[in-house]
């Protein structure tokens, strides 16, 4: 069953991968189009915040089916922080981003929450067990370089 899984999670992190950027060229071009009142959302990057956060409020539930030791419970309280992260991240974007400055700081947030992922590896990595999150972890911080990279490429649009 948990190759099942990890297929799955491969196969939806290879559809995010190729679908995605189909539809990014034609929301960039559209992006200066949106601004209202010098205030700009990319929707692309708000799907994509959107995506990481309920990817991780799905491996958020998953946590207590793996156990209560101190490394699950530190995971739990790491994906919970990254969850509030994203949800801030989000808040920043839907509230309007007016200035460069705008975009970084989402994208700052947006790393709080991959340290956050890391936090969890990292735990596990100490004691030498294998983790039994690293492809959820895996799968969200590739979320969360793509949420940057679109981020970084808004800052220098505005």
């Amino acid at each position: 069953m948990a190759n099942g899984q990890q297929i799955s999670f491969l196969l939806a992190f290879v559809a995010v991968a190729m679908i995605m950027p189909a539809g990014e060229a034609n929301v960039r071009r559209d992006l200066h189009a949106q601004a209202v009142g010098g205030v700009l959302s990319d929707p692309n990057l708000e799907a994509s915040l959107k995506e990481m956060i309920g990817a991780s409020e799905r491996a958020k539930e998953k946590v207590p089916v793996v156990g209560n030791s101190q490394m699950v419970k530190d995971c739990n309280r790491t994906y919970g922080a990254a969850i509030e992260h994203l949800n801030k991240a989000l808040a920043l974007l839907q509230g309007g981003i007016k200035t460069p400055e705008g975009f970084l700081e989402l994208e700052t947030i947006v790393k709080e929450a991959m340290t956050d992922y890391e936090e969890c590896d990292r735990v596990f990595a100490i004691s030498s067990r294998p983790s039994p999150f690293i492809i959820n972890d895996t799968y969200l911080k590739s979320l969360g370089s793509k949420c940057n990279n679109i981020a970084e490429a808004d800052a220098h649009q505005t």
